[in-house]
């Protein structure tokens, strides 16, 4: 007959291994909730890092709406109408004290500037005076949230006029302070904005800011060989260069 003693020991080493079970089958749950919240986190960051960056490319394209609407309706550039203060600020309330031709507001065809004075601060007090963008202040200065518009990826946008892979062009530059070009986007994420707002070109990885010239080959064209020896002809990038420049004016 099994004693008293050895009876409450083994009910005690029953009790013992049942709760290591239960404590191991519980930690593995653990593990795995945990692991769940992890992967859920992890992909939440990535929905809204996406959905901010698909923001921030609707915003620099609606910048480029409002930029050529502006020109339709004035005939010319934001930040560089001559008449703005008569037909834009006044009717708007508002004073811009060089805005007057002869030191901004020039008519020249040219947003000067650096990124935060000048006609490249006006432009955005302009198009904003216009009621053509939200966001900023047609009397804002050079701030990000004031005078410039922020970004939904963080930083804000400037413009300016400047020479950028062999192009002299108006450029929109986000950059993580005022006139900053850098510190917002990682290389996958600016390449995201880069492929959707400017068919990746120039700058990428399968075009790495490599100049096009209008002597360069474009394609070529073989006769057929039916009478001799096939000959090629090359044709170089001048009439595709020219279609281009005639294309946008």
């Amino acid at each position: 007959m099994m004693s008293l003693t050895n009876r409450n020991k083994t009910i005690s080493d029953q009790s013992n291994e049942s709760q290591r079970g239960f404590t191991l089958v519980e930690l593995a749950i653990v593990l795995v909730i945990i692991g769940l919240i992890i992967s859920a986190v992890l992909k939440g960051q990535e929905l809204i890092v996406s959905a901010r960056l698909k923001s921030t490319i609707s915003d620099i394209d609606a910048i480029r709406s409002a930029t050529n609407t502006f020109r339709d309706k004035y005939g010319a550039l934001p930040g560089d109408y001559v008449s703005a203060q008569a037909r834009i600020g006044t009717p708007a309330g508002v004073t811009w004290a060089d805005c007057d031709g002869t030191v901004d507001c020039d008519g020249n065809g040219v947003i000067d500037g650096d990124g935060i004075t000048s006609e490249t601060l006006l432009f955005w007090n302009h198009l904003a005076a216009a009621n053509m963008i939200s966001g900023v202040s047609p009397l804002g200065a050079a701030i990000i949230g004031d005078g410039l518009p922020s970004a939904p990826v963080g930083g804000g946008l400037t413009v300016d006029n400047e020479l950028v892979v062999n192009k002299t062009a108006h450029w929109i530059t986000l950059g993580s302070a005022e006139a900053t070009p850098t510190g917002v986007l990682d290389s996958e994420q600016a390449l995201i904005i880069d492929e959707k707002a400017d068919d990746a070109r120039p700058g990428d990885a399968a075009n790495p800011g490599v100049p096009i010239h209008a002597t360069d080959l474009a394609y070529l064209i073989y006769t057929s060989g039916s009478t001799g020896t096939p000959k090629g002809c090359a044709i170089d990038r001048y009439i595709l260069v020219s279609c281009s420049m005639t294309g946008t004016g």
